[in-house]
């Protein structure tokens, strides 16, 4: 399932994605193409449950507004 949200913060390294009150991380490997992502950026991503429900943001790419 494909979900799109907004980059919180971002790192160059680390960052959050906020998506229907969820709170998803990520990492700079998880970005599509080597894109150019900052924060207030619109996202589309797949998400990933990891154990105790943490959530992973995965295949990120932007949006184009």
């Amino acid at each position: 399932m494909v979900l799109v949200g907004i980059v919180k913060k971002y790192n160059k390294k680390f960052g959050t994605i906020v998506s229907d009150d969820k709170k998803i991380d990520f990492e700079k490997n998880d970005i599509s193409l080597n894109q150019d992502i900052e924060v207030g950026d619109t996202v589309e991503f797949r998400v990933e449950v990891k154990p105790y429900n943490v959530l992973i943001a995965r295949n990120i790419s932007k949006v184009n507004n």
